[in-house]
């Protein structure tokens, strides 16, 4: 037999291979155990991650958007509705079926738009204050809308045919025609049209288009004074501050709110109303203290919020009870 070692030829009746001294019973044994075959180890290959996508939201309802922007200004202080005021509107009209929790305010057979008292502010002012299935007890300032359109007709715009006419290319024709259309349908600082357009136009345009206009800037922050008194809630300081947000140059704004006789009464009265439906509705309780720091908060002076308290708060509960 031969080694199963080295191979050598092993002399019969040896048990050992004299050439490389394996034994017999060794190799013998190695011979008879099975061999348990190894695995290749498997490539590890990463599996394709599959991001799933999150499942479609439910649309929700404009009355809970409503809810969540009215309960972030109860942490944030009432006195942040500047800008939420002016998106309310847009929801109240697709609110369906929404029907809060009717206070003690007035009486309990709602009528929408109910007069429940009419108070005469300082500066002789008539306001009514309104009852409804929404806003329960609210000031309506909406009426100076009227005002401003009036003053907006008034503004010497050119026609086409003229800026047709006219000496400009067609791109700043173009653009004229669009910042006329501006003009006609509320008031524009010369820096919002400058923003507004500056993706579309050359600078150079949106100048010649503004200078061709002639438009007169102190007619247009008087314009917009009066359409952010008409949103409602707005002090002298509140106005000036907004006016110049916009754009509009902090000195004119300042003369215009000057000169202009708006009566800040009927706006406190506004913010006060506010305060106290949405104190009643986040809170249970119609909050005093919550209604004078936001009439604090958008510094309306001290006259205005005493009258406005003494008329929504301390003078209100008498009423339908």
């Amino acid at each position: 037999m031969k080694c199963s070692n080295c191979g050598a030829e092993i002399e019969n009746g040896s048990k050992f291979c004299t050439n490389c001294g394996k034994g017999i019973n060794e190799m013998q044994a190695t011979a008879t155990t099975p061999v348990t075959p190894v695995a290749p180890t498997p490539v590890q290959v990463a599996p394709t991650q599959v991001v799933q996508q999150p499942a479609p939201k439910k649309n929700n309802t404009a009355l809970i958007i409503v809810l969540v922007v009215l309960g972030v200004l109860l942490i944030l202080g009432i006195g942040a509705v500047v800008v939420v005021r002016l998106l309310i509107g847009n929801f109240i009209d697709d609110i369906e079926n929404f029907e809060p929790e009717i206070s003690d305010i007035g009486n309990s057979n709602l009528e929408d738009g109910k007069v429940i008292k009419t108070i005469t502010t300082p500066k002789g002012t008539k306001v009514d204050l309104t009852e409804d299935t929404i806003y329960i007890v609210k000031v309506d300032t909406s009426y100076l809308y009227d005002d401003a359109r009036e003053l907006r007709k008034k503004i010497d715009l050119p026609t086409t045919k003229e800026i047709e006419q006219s000496s400009a290319t067609e791109k700043q024709k173009e653009l004229i025609k669009k910042i006329v259309n501006d003009l006609e349908y509320g008031a524009s600082s010369e820096k919002e049209l400058m923003e507004e357009y500056e993706e579309d136009y050359s600078k150079t345009d949106i100048e010649y288009a503004i200078d061709y206009l002639k438009i007169d800037w102190e007619y247009q922050t008087k314009i917009a004074a009066i359409e952010i008194l008409a949103s409602g809630g707005f002090s002298k300081q509140g106005v000036i501050n907004l006016l110049v947000f916009e754009g509009y140059d902090e000195t004119i704004s300042k003369k215009v709110v000057e000169e202009a006789d708006f009566d800040y009464y009927e706006q406190a009265l506004y913010d006060a109303c506010f305060s106290r439906f949405t104190s009643k509705n986040y809170s249970g309780s119609y909050s005093r203290e919550d209604a004078e720091d936001s009439l604090k908060y958008d510094e309306f002076t001290n006259e205005e919020i005493k009258f406005a308290l003494t008329e929504v708060y301390d003078k209100m509960d008498d009423i339908g009870n």
